[in-house]
């Protein structure tokens, strides 16, 4: 029980989130900022001349985007089909000038509920977090417990796809009206995941990890879902992408 207990820890751990220094949410929510890569250039490649099939699919998944929020969600059930865990984050970045002032923050916003046994009427506990950084703070609200203020340097910066979608195979297109919605399996999971999971989950995932990308009517990536099972667990998340920048405040 201790072990798989722990598993849904890791995984939770794992599954994208993002923090900041020793508060008592950084254990919990340090790897998306890690694996957050910033792109250079905001070009987008055009898809006008390229032809779209299931051999083709993957090259417009690669296209060097950057986003300014992402919302991301995510449940683990186990073999019962009991929940065990769920959680959403949100991470927006708002880079602009306010009052003839640069201003750059970033806002990570959200939850987990984790089960505290694995009794199948086992409560969940809540954790939540509100996390805002600028050039030179983070302020952060664990467990509604109140805004803290820490000074650190921090580089802000526009968001990119957590995963590599480049190690995907597509093996089906399906039409949703404008949208296409390629369902794929990772051929390279150590390139997909990257940080964005615990090496221990990333070593007990059992068969495919199974990825579906949603691509608009210009066949550019605003959504992706995976799922896949590792030990006695079943794992689903949703990433939603999205180009329009927020406007973001510090917390007074």
């Amino acid at each position: 029980m201790k072990k798989m207990l722990s598993l849904i820890s890791l995984a939770v751990v794992g599954l994208g989130l993002t923090g900041c220094n020793n508060n008592p949410a950084s254990s919990a929510i340090s790897s998306q900022t890690i694996s957050s890569t910033v792109v250079s250039s905001l070009e987008v490649s055009s898809s006008a001349n390229r032809e779209f099939n299931i051999d083709t699919a993957v090259s417009f998944f690669t296209d060097n985007r950057v986003f300014y929020s992402i919302n991301y969600n995510y449940t683990i059930k186990d073999t019962a089909n009991i929940t065990r865990s769920y959680g959403h984050t949100r991470t927006s970045v708002f880079i602009g000038v306010v009052d003839e002032i640069k201003t750059e923050i970033e806002n990570i916003n959200g939850y987990d509920y984790y089960s505290s046994s694995l009794e199948d009427n086992a409560d969940l506990t809540r954790y939540s977090y509100d996390i805002y950084k600028d050039s030179k703070n983070v302020v952060s609200n664990i467990n509604q417990a109140g805004y803290t203020t820490e000074k650190v340097d921090n580089t802000i910066a526009p968001l990119s796809v957590y995963h590599k979608l480049s190690a995907l195979k597509a093996n089906k297109i399906d039409d949703d009206g404008a949208d296409k919605i390629v369902t794929c399996t990772v051929t390279d999971k150590n390139l997909f995941f990257g940080d964005t999971i615990t090496e221990d989950v990333k070593g007990k995932i059992d068969g495919d990890v199974t990825v579906k990308v949603t691509l608009d009517s210009n066949l550019r990536v605003y959504k992706y879902n995976l799922s896949y099972k590792f030990s006695e667990f079943n794992y689903n998340g949703s990433y939603q992408l999205d180009t329009i920048m927020p406007i973001l405040r510090m917390p007074v």
